[in-house]
């Protein structure tokens, strides 16, 4: 018996390759995607003199000049296909971080009322979510501010990542390897230099 608690305490090998694979592949295409955007957009709005974008409204007409009303609907559609699943997904995540700060049982393969606590922060991150969309605040600023508080968050976590996938005590003997412990301190410098420069400057 104690062996079969052992054998389950933990991810097995084959999850980890799972996981890897699958972490690997949705940051690939994550990228990949952002990529694009950014790069269809520098080379289009500006060249239309299209630089004040306050709502996604104004986003998806300025792409009317340029692509015509396909343009338009193409990014009508994508900014509900990309915003609906991100709406349960970024409450799911919050529901997460508070159930593991506060040690609570709860995830989404458990039904509502053996998790209510985790179900409850779910439930409300999507009602604040919902509330802001009509608050009248300003949609773009929201997501530039967000993007620029993350990226002043982002060198703390990737130290506490570096540290904690480093500490056998914690992964269970499963560290990270030195060529992705290196690639950790790397991205943790250049992200700490551009959160440093943007206070800066």
């Amino acid at each position: 018996m104690t062996t079969a608690v052992a054998q389950r305490k933990g991810a097995t090998d084959k999850e980890m390759r799972r996981l890897k694979v699958d972490a690997m592949t949705a940051m690939f295409a994550s990228n990949l995607i952002i990529y694009f955007i950014v790069l269809t957009t520098a080379a289009t709005l500006p060249a239309h003199r299209k630089t004040e974008i306050d709502t996604a409204r104004q986003a998806a007409e300025a792409f009317r000049p340029v692509a015509g009303a396909a343009g338009y609907w193409l990014f009508s559609v994508g900014l509900i296909g990309t915003g609906m699943p991100g709406v349960p997904v970024l409450a799911g995540s919050s529901a997460y971080a508070l159930a593991e700060a506060a040690a609570w049982k709860g995830s989404l393969e458990k039904k509502p009322h053996k998790a209510r606590k985790f179900y409850a922060v779910l439930a409300v991150s999507m009602v604040i979510g919902c509330a802001l969309d009509y608050a009248g605040l300003d949609a773009v600023k929201m997501l530039f501010w967000s993007a620029v508080i993350n990226g002043a968050l982002a060198p703390p976590l990737i130290l506490l990542t570096i540290l904690l996938t480093g500490n056998r005590e914690v992964t269970g003997g499963r560290v990270n390897p030195p060529g992705m412990r290196l690639f950790g301190w790397i991205t943790f410098a250049v992200m700490s230099a551009g959160a440093i420069g943007m206070l800066v400057t």
